[in-house]
């Protein structure tokens, strides 16, 4: 937890804060896989909520979490990250976003600050981390459609089926993290448009002056805020758009494979026909039938089912059967 306050502030005692604040600080299991980003004024205080991805290479959808609460004096901060999977390549490293925080509010005692541009610059240092997932996201993706879709490296049906695996394996953990920022980018517009647009505020008066938390500024570097948020979600959706054209390719090429087994059976089916027939017809029970006690009947008939099995596969591999 981060304290920063002026001089003059008092304390925000935990004990005074709103149930729903006290419940939002100590029930926050469920934020690391499915954040919903929030803002609340709370009369004398707001209260609010930012998420980021963890990693897009861990193979878990993750997040790490920042709570805060500030009045015009203070604002406290409660940055959290989930338990390490044991699929992660690596732990995630929760001290280098505090290094970061700690810059972004650096500046606290600065004549120009105020609490509000300091929420602005948390806001602003997790859609960044968030635009960076997002870009890194956005490569691999195009990259593996590329390889998908492009005529000229388009994947055949008879490819290293382990090869295949391994990217539809990526092309699931990609699905997997695309669906889950989809929350993520919805709330934090609604958390930016609020205080944007002035719906979420704590205001004062002073020497018969009102006062805003979040001023006219601050309101401006967040709707900056709030745009590149509208266009981080429509990458999203055209991420989403992407990846489900790579797998109508993958079926395309999950069937391509099922025909091909199948005609390779039907070829094998058909040379393996014509010798029962040729065995049956010999077997018939009639005494006069031709070829039936000449002493070289059984090596006729091997003949004849090698030769027409012979024929039957080469046609059977011009017409790509087998």
């Amino acid at each position: 937890m981060s304290w920063f306050k002026s001089d003059e502030a008092g304390t925000l005692r935990f004990d005074d804060l709103h149930p729903v604040a006290q419940d939002a600080l100590t029930k926050y299991q469920s934020e690391f896989s499915d954040p919903f980003p929030r803002v609340e004024s709370h009369g004398h205080y707001v209260f609010g909520m930012f998420a980021a991805p963890t990693s897009i290479e861990d193979d878990t959808a993750d997040f790490y979490t920042i709570h805060y609460l500030a009045n015009f004096e203070q604002i406290v901060t409660v940055l959290r990250a989930g338990q390490a999977s044991s699929r992660m390549s690596s732990p995630f490293d929760l001290s280098i976003i505090q290094v970061q925080l700690d810059n972004a509010i650096d500046l606290f005692d600065h004549p120009d600050w105020s609490v509000g541009m300091a929420i602005a610059n948390i806001a602003e240092l997790f859609i960044t981390n968030i635009e960076q997932s997002v870009d890194a996201l956005k490569k691999n993706i195009q990259a593996d459609l590329e390889l998908v879709t492009s005529e000229s490296r388009q994947i055949p049906s008879d490819a290293d089926p382990e090869y295949l695996s391994e990217l539809y394996r990526r092309t699931a953990l990609h699905k997997t993290e695309v669906v889950s920022l989809k929350t993520l980018l919805y709330e934090s517009k609604n958390v930016l448009k609020a205080v944007s647009s002035d719906q979420v505020d704590v205001r004062r008066n002073v020497n018969n002056i009102d006062e805003d938390l979040f001023t006219p500024f601050v309101e401006v570097t967040i709707t900056d805020l709030l745009m590149r948020t509208r266009h981080l979600t429509s990458i999203r959706d055209n991420m989403e758009a992407d990846l489900e054209l790579m797998f109508e390719r993958f079926q395309e090429i999950q069937s391509s494979q099922q025909t091909d087994v199948a005609r390779k059976l039907t070829g094998v089916f058909s040379i393996l026909l014509f010798p029962q027939l040729v065995a049956g017809y010999f077997g018939q029970n009639f005494e006069k039938t031709p070829g039936y006690r000449t002493e070289f009947g059984w090596l006729y008939s091997l003949i004849l089912m090698l030769v027409i099995a012979v024929i039957q596969f080469y046609w059977l591999r011009r017409k790509k059967y087998l």
